[in-house]
């Protein structure tokens, strides 16, 4: 697999956002934008100030669209962990419970994500 076929994936997944000017034509998808510019074809970051993707190796092995779901998943699973460490912390302290009950719905929104993209639906078999 190659850039320009990312590219095509990008183009033909359903939900990504479609961001054309007259220098570059561009994708959105679960934080991650495919810029095609004249054959020229690169993924940004959205999470780290757009910044091209150093590894692409995901996306040639798993394509563009699970490529994303599995580096979303593990970015989502890196804010649980960091949000886990800080209720920890705000627990021994016992100070601010505003700031634990924050915590604590950051975490659960986090959670909400993680498993909407791990999570793969059941299927109906009989018996």
């Amino acid at each position: 697999m190659d850039k320009t076929t990312i590219w095509h994936q990008a183009l033909s997944t359903e939900g990504a956002i479609r961001l054309d000017s007259r220098f570059a034509e561009g994708v959105i998808y679960r934080g991650y934008k495919v810029l095609n510019n004249k054959g020229e074809v690169k993924i940004l970051s959205t999470r780290d100030n757009y910044k091209e993707v150093r590894d692409y190796r995901v996306f040639f092995d798993h394509g563009f669209k699970r490529g994303t779901e599995l580096l979303s998943g593990q970015h989502y699973a890196t804010l649980i962990n960091g949000v886990n460490a800080s209720i920890k912390a705000e627990v021994n302290k016992k100070t601010n419970n505003k700031k634990y009950t924050m915590l604590k719905h950051l975490r659960k929104a986090y959670m909400a994500r993680y498993v909407k993209l791990n999570l793969k639906p059941i299927q109906n078999v009989d018996c």
